[in-house]
């Protein structure tokens, strides 16, 4: 299940991408050059259900890279947390970036500027 086949019942998870999609501009607009990066490698945000009701999988997922792919357990009270998700996501890039950017495209990634959401 993708973030697009939740069911649209669930009013938390509803907030949650509400919330990631306007973060997204803001995103660019502070970070243009991690987003250009991120879009050439095709990243992808997954929510999946577990076999525990009460956890969530969430999946950075990178279509060029599948062994980049990094991957997340949060129980659904994180879950409803709309800051800490946002976190995560960010947490998710900024390790990713990290590890595989250059040193000049990782000076561009100013996470404290992130974490206020």
């Amino acid at each position: 299940m993708t973030i697009d086949d939740l069911p649209l019942c669930d009013q938390r998870i509803q907030e949650i991408l509400k919330a990631f999609s306007a973060t997204r501009s803001e995103f660019k607009e502070r970070h243009p050059t991690l987003l250009r990066f991120m879009d050439l490698h095709d990243f992808r945000l997954t929510v999946e259900g577990t076999t525990d009701l009460n956890l969530y999988e969430i999946t950075l997922y990178v279509k060029s890279e599948p062994s980049m792919n990094l991957v997340f357990t949060v129980n659904y009270n994180e879950l409803n947390n709309l800051q800490k998700f946002l976190q995560l996501r960010f947490q998710m890039a900024d390790e990713f970036f990290k590890e595989h950017a250059s040193e000049s495209q990782r000076q561009v990634f100013l996470y404290d500027e992130i974490t206020e959401f």
